[in-house]
């Protein structure tokens, strides 16, 4: 501290950072990998594998590995990378979900309600005698 200065460090960028892994116990990887998408691909793995496993067991054939071991993997990487119009799957499935929670029509500032009817009727008003002739003219057009 110098003077009346007090000096801070800045640790918003240290906490937003990306956790990475460089290895699993003896086996290192070639690149670092996220923990989040690790994370991801578990959560996926836990929603998608195990039912099947549980409902159909566990078979050796590579058309039923294949479909129980890569959605997991591909949900996973795509969950976390802004693919989906600059948001992650995640953040696009609550931006969805909250889409369709949303009323679609509003009236008189209040979100729709389909149960009140609305009823417009309307009467064309013509205060001069040149409009008048006009409309009629048009008219006479129409049903000519």
């Amino acid at each position: 501290m110098a003077g009346n200065q007090i000096v801070s460090l800045n640790m918003t960028g240290f906490f937003k950072r990306e956790l990475q892994m460089y290895a699993l116990g003896d086996i290192k990887f070639k690149k670092p990998i996220s923990v989040r998408q690790v994370a991801y691909i578990l959560g996926f793995y836990l929603i998608w594998s195990i039912p099947i496993i549980l409902i159909f067991g566990i078979h050796l054939n590579p058309f039923y590995a294949v479909l129980v071991i890569a959605p997991p993997i591909a949900l996973g990487t795509f969950a976390v990378k802004p693919i989906f119009g600059g948001k992650t799957l995640l953040d696009y499935v609550k931006t969805a979900i909250v889409f369709l929670g949303e009323p679609k029509a509003w009236a008189d500032l209040k979100p729709y309600n389909p149960k009140e009817v609305y009823e417009v009727s309307s009467e064309i008003w013509i205060s001069r005698r040149r409009e008048l002739q006009l409309l009629a003219d048009m008219i006479e057009k129409e049903d000519a």
